[in-house]
């Protein structure tokens, strides 16, 4: 970003953005702006410049749901806060309706038995026999869900229900289900979110993420209004536009681009190819970030699968991982091998059991007729026991073994998770198994 038209460095420091001049030395002394209050470790800072001035959009909370925030830098020690970025106060004269949406999603553990705020009011054939029930009801509800005769609702099918409060992010899509907004008074909610991007060509148009929902909404007026992304109904933590106008989210459930302001969506794929000949095409997950601007104009997504690189001219991603060796390793297996070097089993961070039968030469996988641990999946730990070529595995609730230097394992169950064992060393041996 810019501050007093020079270029800067900004970083989130939780509890506030860090800034350092561009061109300073890599050793100069970062300086900090204070936030109003504690920002994520894994928030992000999005900037705008506009007219040389620089903002940054950013959610001020836990990760879990913060509150929306500009900073217009000043100095760098110094920024204008503005926020928390809240919906204005309405005056509605007549009901609206919202076809597909539901005011009950979640509040309900039974079709009559509803948390704080929430009336079931009785069973009817159709919207509107529900609309003139709750038209009668006293006090006069501020909202309503009816939950049409669709058999896919199962129990809920016919229920209709009166609320007392009505919020414009209380709405949840859900087949064959209607709900409504009385006239008269809602009061503006401050905007929750988790992580933010604001569009670098108009500080105006951002994205948000919902803290607790985790979709994604949208503001084109600066959030004076916001509306839920429809079109993009997974779960979404980071979100990000780009130069060029692209959307992006990225969370858990994947990765995904809109080329066309949010209209259709893509998942973004790593197709890799196995020793064997297999072209495997897979959806990764466990994203960590969007970062923008990635040796120019690209766009990278760390993973617990390692770093992927946007591929503008296709739905794929660019693996930065290469040949696997640049994955985490949480732990390795070494046994002797009748070649007289090691093998080596490891349980990698974020994919599986890896194995190397020539001392870490080469990596490969279990030949077709050995019993590889792959049930182990990402994660769990091991070692093995010295010269014996005996070796030992835990995850969660299940443990392998092996005895011959981590060709074939056995599973077996574990009454709880656990990693710690006991062994019976050789007769005479101070040494072995080690």
């Amino acid at each position: 970003g810019l501050i007093g038209g020079e270029p800067y460095l900004l970083a989130n420091s939780e509890h506030g953005i860090l800034t350092r001049r561009r061109a300073a030395s890599a050793f100069s002394a970062w300086q900090r702006i204070e936030s109003p209050g504690g920002i994520a470790n894994n928030d992000h800072l999005s900037v705008v410049t506009t007219g040389g001035r620089t903002e940054v959009l950013t959610c001020i909370g836990g990760w879990g749901g913060g509150k929306l925030y500009y900073a217009s830098l000043d100095a760098p020690t110094r920024a204008t806060w503005s926020g928390p970025l809240k919906l204005p106060d309405r005056n509605y004269t007549g009901w609206a309706t919202y076809p597909g949406q539901s005011l009950i999603f979640g509040r309900c553990s039974s079709p009559t038995a509803c948390g704080e705020g929430v009336r079931p009011i009785g069973v009817f054939d159709t919207l509107g026999a529900c609309q003139a029930a709750v038209n009668k009801t006293s006090p006069p509800p501020r909202g309503y869900t009816y939950q049409s005769k669709d058999p896919t609702l199962g129990g809920y099918a016919g229920h209709c229900y009166a609320l007392s409060a009505f919020g414009p992010f209380d709405l949840h899509p859900q087949k064959g289900v209607a709900s409504g907004r009385a006239p008269g008074f809602v009061a503006g909610e401050e905007i929750d979110c988790s992580n933010a991007a604001v569009d670098p060509r108009d500080r105006d148009h951002f994205l948000f993420s919902r803290g607790g929902e985790f979709r994604t909404y949208e503001s084109r007026d600066g959030g004076r209004t916001v509306s839920r992304v429809a079109s993009h109904d997974v779960g979404a933590f980071f979100v990000l536009i780009d130069s060029q106008g692209w959307y992006y989210t990225a969370t858990q459930d994947g990765a995904f681009v809109s080329r066309d302001g949010g209209v259709g969506w893509e998942a973004l794929h790593v197709v890799m190819h196995s020793r064997d000949g297999r072209r495997i095409d897979r959806v990764p997950h466990d994203y960590q970030r969007i970062v923008p601007d990635f040796r120019g104009d690209g766009i990278a997504f760390p993973s617990d699968q390692g770093l992927h690189i946007l591929n503008r001219s296709s739905d794929n991603l660019t693996s930065a991982v290469g040949d696997m060796r640049n994955t985490m390793a949480l732990s390795a297996i070494l046994s002797p091998n009748e070649q007289g070097s090691r093998s080596l089993v490891v349980n990698l961070w974020d994919w599986n059991v890896g194995a190397s039968w020539d001392d870490g030469a080469t990596w490969a996988g279990w030949a077709k007729g050995e019993a590889s641990p792959g049930s182990c999946g990402e994660g769990g730990g091991g070692q093995g026991l010295g010269r014996s070529r005996k070796a030992i595995m835990f995850h969660r609730n299940h443990f392998y073994n092996s005895s011959d230097g981590g060709r074939n394992w056995a599973r077996g169950n574990l009454p709880a998770p656990m990693g710690a064992f006991v062994y019976v060393r050789q007769p005479g041996s101070r040494t072995e198994p080690a």
